[in-house]
């Protein structure tokens, strides 16, 4: 298991330097600069909108990584301050604080993987679809996308993850994706979580590999 340091940080794009934003960054603790690592990107949900990292912290993969993760990366989580803004908005923003933080830390870039929940499952499609040379998997949990684009990404190694009784965001949009993904000769993994509502998350960063399966993931080799 690694033990995390986590920093929580301001961006102001370049790109668009009206939008700012704060993320948290997470580190091994023994990390030392220079160290060639994969990193994980994390979107959070709209639940954790908000301007402290206790916000931030309260779910999903950030909350578990304070006790740490059985994987040694860089984890980069930004955090959207309010509601007037989703990823799917911000995919060019993202994608810079993304590509500056990788080149800052001596990031892999043949192993940057991305993955989000709920809202951040919908921005992970779309960062994917928009970056698709870029990253090296993904896993958008409980999210959807545009159907229509998703044969963008057919040779993306990706990993979803649904509970079939959600309410909040019905499993028909991860359907979607999925089916015309595959559809169209990708492969991908998608695990029906039976008699689970929205929260599929705990189990898909908790109970699964699919984190080690996220840094394992090397686009060179695809």
């Amino acid at each position: 298991m690694t033990i995390y340091h986590s920093e929580y940080k301001r961006y102001t794009s370049e790109y668009a330097p009206t939008f700012s934003t704060n993320y948290l960054l997470s580190l091994p603790e023994d990390y030392t600069p220079g160290e060639v690592l994969p990193m994980i990107v994390f979107l959070h949900g709209a639940g954790e909108v908000g301007t402290t990292p206790d916000s931030l912290q309260a779910t999903g993969l950030m909350r578990i990584i304070k006790t740490g993760l059985p994987v040694r990366a860089v984890v980069l989580a930004p955090h959207l301050p309010d509601r007037r803004r989703v990823w799917n908005n911000l995919v060019d923003e993202i994608f810079e604080l993304i590509d500056k933080t990788a080149t800052k830390y001596a990031v892999d870039k043949n192993r940057i993987s991305i993955t989000g929940l709920s809202m951040g499952g919908y921005g992970t499609w779309e960062m994917g679809i928009c970056y698709r040379d870029y990253f090296s998997a993904m896993a958008p949990v409980c999210g959807g996308g545009l159907s229509w684009r998703a044969p963008d990404l057919v040779g993306m190694p990706i990993r979803t993850f649904h509970g079939d009784v959600d309410g909040t965001v019905p499993i028909s949009v991860t359907y979607e994706m999925v089916n015309r993904i595959n559809g169209a000769g990708g492969n991908v993994s998608f695990t029906i979580l039976h008699n689970v509502s929205h929260n599929c998350w705990d189990y898909a960063y908790g109970e699964t590999n699919l984190l080690e399966w996220l840094v394992s993931q090397d686009k060179s080799k695809r």
